[in-house]
């Protein structure tokens, strides 16, 4: 550093030399992305979503007809199961109950877990 100080450019650019090494090898041991997200580089915008509307039909299409519309009223249209309920005709406590067995039915399937409900 003291030859540095004094104007000497050449510890400088060994110090820089090194650290620029072991950055690269830093960068190539740490800093792989995996696989799955090189995919997410060449997935046009949007398409993402479009993709997750598909399996989200493909896998709801499992439940039954009530137990489907059900889920979709109270998790993905954001209706409350009071609201659910007065659609369907039906209380509320069941409107509960479908919702949480069509989830834990898909749960088991594709083995997910259902959180904990407030």
């Amino acid at each position: 550093m003291l030859a540095g100080l004094a104007g000497e450019a050449g510890p400088y650019r060994r110090l820089l030399d090194k650290l620029s090494g072991l950055l690269r090898a830093y960068c190539r041991a740490h800093l792989r992305a995996p696989l799955e997200a090189a995919e997410a580089l060449f997935t046009p915008a949007g398409a993402e979503a479009a993709m997750a509307s598909r399996d989200l039909e493909r896998v709801m299409a499992e439940l039954p007809a009530r137990t489907r519309s059900l889920i979709r009223d109270v998790k993905i249209e954001g209706l409350s199961t009071r609201e659910a309920a007065e659609k369907h005709g039906m209380s509320e406590s069941a409107v509960k109950v479908a919702v949480h067995r069509g989830l834990k039915s898909l749960g088991g399937k594709y083995g997910g877990s259902i959180p904990d409900e407030d």
